[in-house]
């Protein structure tokens, strides 16, 4: 069973305290790993209690000559991408059938990502090559 305490500040006098521990509010924990996927930079992993929508950090990763698109979702308990079309997919069933990975917004909520406790989810970037003109 996981427990919550939440930080306080009291903005009279500026003194950071926690509430006591909560009562158990799930049994299943899973971390989000953010991967730059050719981009540069660090982020820290996100535990998310399995159920308890859970805001993914905002992207901190660049990539010179793309723009950051959102997150490709892949689930490590089972070796699958989040789809559009069918839900999670293996990468061979993605490439034969044309499904299309769901892009996550960045900061998007994530609560029921996988049911399986400690599992991983990995977040890849995705990149948008920037426009550059050609000259003429």
């Amino acid at each position: 069973m996981y427990h919550y305490r939440i930080k306080t500040r009291n903005y009279i006098d500026g003194e950071i305290g926690y509430t006591g521990t909560s009562a158990s509010v799930c049994n299943k924990v899973y971390q989000v790993i953010y991967d730059a996927n050719g981009g540069d930079g660090v982020m820290d992993s996100t535990w998310v209690p399995y159920g308890y929508k859970t805001k993914l950090l905002p992207n901190a990763f660049v990539r010179k000559g793309y723009r950051f698109a959102g997150w490709h979702s892949y689930r490590v308990s089972d070796d699958k991408w989040r789809t559009e079309e069918n839900g999670w997919q293996t990468e061979s069933a993605v490439s034969e059938n044309g499904y299309t990975k769901i892009i996550y917004k960045d900061q998007a909520g994530v609560a029921k990502t996988t049911s399986v406790n400690n599992d991983t989810v990995i977040m890849y970037a995705v990149w948008e090559k920037l426009f550059s003109p050609g000259i003429w």
